[in-house]
C-alpha cells in the first residue's frame, strides 16, 4: 500500500475504532515513526514501511493478516462503490456488494481524488494476496471516477491487473466486464484496434456466461469503434444490435445509451435528421431518469450534428446546454469538447 494513509483505513486495517486508531498513530508520530502528512492522514518512511512489512510477515499469525487485509480491502471497496454510485447512479451494480449510503457527487470525486493512487495500490495488492473477487470490484468501481477524470493510464493499469487474475480462476463474469470496461478505456485513450479486441473478446465472454447486459454494451462498443474509423453501415448494424439485445431488458438507461449510439452512427453517415430522431428518443429516457449527465452528453452530440446541418443557433443553444450540464458534473474533457 501507499506509505500516505487515511485514519479511517488504519482503523479498518487494525480493526480499532478511529479513537483509538489516532491514539497509536499519534504515539507512532511522538516517536518518529510516522509522520503527519494531512488532516487524519498519516505517512510512513519508505524503509520503515518495508521493514514493518517483513515484520508483520514473520510474527504475525497468517490468518489475521489474513482478516486484516480483508478489512482494509472491504474498506476501499465500500468507499468506491459508494464514489462509483454517485457518480454512475443508475449504472450497473456490482455483484455481491452492498449498496453504499448515499454520497454527493463533490465528496465522492474529492475522496477519489485523496485516495487515487492509494486505490490502485489496493488493486494490485488484492492481486498478491490473493483476493480475487475484491479485486476485480475495486477495479470496476473506480472505473467510474477514472472515466470522469479522464484517469485513462490507471484505468486501463487496474483492469488489466484484475484481466489476468479474472482468467487465471475462470471467472468469465469479471472476465467480460473488465474486458468491456477496459475496451471503453482504449476506445477513449484513442487505440481503436485494442477497443475493439477487447468489446469483441468481452462479446464472447458474455455469450458464455449469458451476461445480457454486458452482450448489449459490447455490441455497442463495437458499433463505436466501427463509427470512428467511419464505418457507417457496420456502425449502424451494431448499433441497432445493441438497442434490440438492451431493450429486452427493459432498462431504460441502457436503452437511452443505445439510441444515442444510434444516433451518432447516424451522423456518421449523414443521415443528419435519423440522427436528431434518435437523439430526441434517447433524450425522452434521460429526462424520465433525471440523468442530467446522458442529457448533457445528449446536448453535445445534438449540437454537433446541428452544426453540420448548418443550423448554427439551434446548434449554439444545443452546445450552450451541453456545457452547464455536464459542467455540473465536473466532466471536463465533455465541456471541453462542448
Amino acid at each position: 500500500m501507499r506509505l500516505t494513509t487515511a485514519l479511517d483505513a488504519a482503523a479498518s486495517l487494525t480493526g480499532l475504532t478511529p479513537p483509538a486508531a489516532r491514539r497509536h498513530l499519534e504515539s507512532l508520530v511522538g516517536l518518529h515513526m510516522l509522520a503527519r502528512s494531512g488532516p487524519n492522514r498519516y505517512r510512513l518512511h519508505d524503509l520503515l514501511s518495508l521493514y514493518a512489512v517483513e515484520r508483520a510477515n514473520l510474527d504475525e499469525n497468517p490468518d489475521a493478516l489474513q482478516r486484516a487485509r480483508e478489512r482494509l480491502l472491504s474498506w476501499y471497496l465500500r468507499h468506491t462503490y459508494a464514489a462509483y454510485r454517485a457518480t454512475l447512479p443508475q449504472g450497473r451494480s456490482l455483484p455481491g456488494v452492498d449498496e453504499p449510503a448515499e454520497e454527493t457527487l463533490d465528496d465522492a470525486l474529492r475522496w477519489c481524488e485523496r485516495e487515487r493512487l492509494n486505490l490502485l495500490d489496493a488493486v494490485r495488492a488484492a492481486s498478491e494476496w490473493g483476493h480475487h473477487r475484491f479485486g476485480w470490484q475495486l477495479a470496476l468501481a473506480g472505473m467510474a471516477f477514472f472515466e470522469r477524470r479522464s484517469y485513462w493510464k490507471a484505468w486501463v493499469d487496474s483492469h488489466l491487473t484484475w484481466l489476468r487474475s479474472a482468467r487465471h480462476v475462470g471467472d468469465r463474469l469479471a472476465e467480460d466486464w473488465l474486458l468491456l470496461s477496459l475496451g471503453d478505456a482504449w476506445r477513449d485513450r484513442g487505440d481503436l484496434g485494442e477497443a475493439l479486441r477487447c468489446y469483441a473478446d468481452s462479446l464472447q465472454a458474455a455469450r458464455d456466461v449469458g451476461d445480457l447486459w454486458t452482450l448489449g454494451f459490447a455490441l455497442r462498443g463495437c458499433g463505436r469503434v466501427h463509427e470512428d474509423r467511419g464505418n457507417s453501415p457496420e456502425a449502424t448494424r451494431y448499433a441497432q444490435e445493441a438497442l434490440d439485445t438492451l431493450s429486452r431488458m427493459k432498462e431504460e438507461r441502457s436503452i437511452g445509451l443505445a439510441l444515442m449510439s444510434l444516433g451518432d452512427a447516424h451522423h456518421g453517415a449523414g443521415y443528419l435528421d435519423d440522427a436528431l430522431v434518435s437523439y430526441g428518443e434517447a433524450m425522452k429516457v434521460f429526462k424520465r431518469l433525471d440523468n442530467r449527465w446522458s442529457q448533457g452528453l445528449v446536448e453535445l452530440h445534438c449540437g454537433q450534428t446541428l452544426l453540420r446541418a448548418g443550423d448554427h443557433p439551434v446548434a449554439m443553444s444545443a452546445l450552450t446546454s451541453a456545457v452547464a450540464l455536464i459542467g455540473e458534473l465536473d466532466d471536463r474533457r465533455h465541456v471541453a469538447l462542448a
